[in-house]
């Protein structure tokens, strides 16, 4: 299992991901749903979502869920 590294997104979006974090990606209509990723992290590589959980670039827009609230 990859790691696909958030630094590039925080950077690109201005935003600080958390560990736990849930990632919703929001598909274009004709796929099959939206799909979801977990922020993990690790000691020596930083926050991450497992490589075949990115959908950054085929989804429409994103958000970021945190304790069961959007931010």
């Amino acid at each position: 299992m990859g790691k696909f590294s958030l630094i590039n997104v925080s950077q690109d979006f201005d935003f600080e991901f958390e560990e736990g974090d849930k990632i919703i990606f929001e598909m274009p209509s004709f796929c099959s749903g939206d799909y979801e990723a977990v922020v993990k992290k690790d000691k020596n590589f930083g926050l991450y979502i497992n490589s075949e959980d990115n959908y950054f670039e085929g989804c429409r827009d994103f958000i970021v869920m945190r304790n069961g609230k959007e931010v």
